[in-house]
């Protein structure tokens, strides 16, 4: 596999696990009270550095 195919590869799996990640985080907050609000803290963060890696992948292929 060239690095163009393993980056193209990376990108669909970060947006595979983005979506994973607010499934997660939809299902926490849908909780109230009892959702576990640490864990959707650090998911928000984990899919914000999802999307800034995205960004740096996809103008690393233009």
């Amino acid at each position: 596999m060239n690095l163009k195919n393993t980056k193209v590869s990376s990108l669909i799996l970060m947006e595979v696990l983005g979506e994973e990640i607010s499934k997660i985080i939809e299902s926490e907050i849908d909780k109230g009270e009892d959702g576990d609000y640490v864990t959707v803290d650090l998911l928000v963060e984990l899919y914000e550095v999802l999307g800034i890696a995205s960004e740096v992948i996809g103008k690393e292929m233009e």
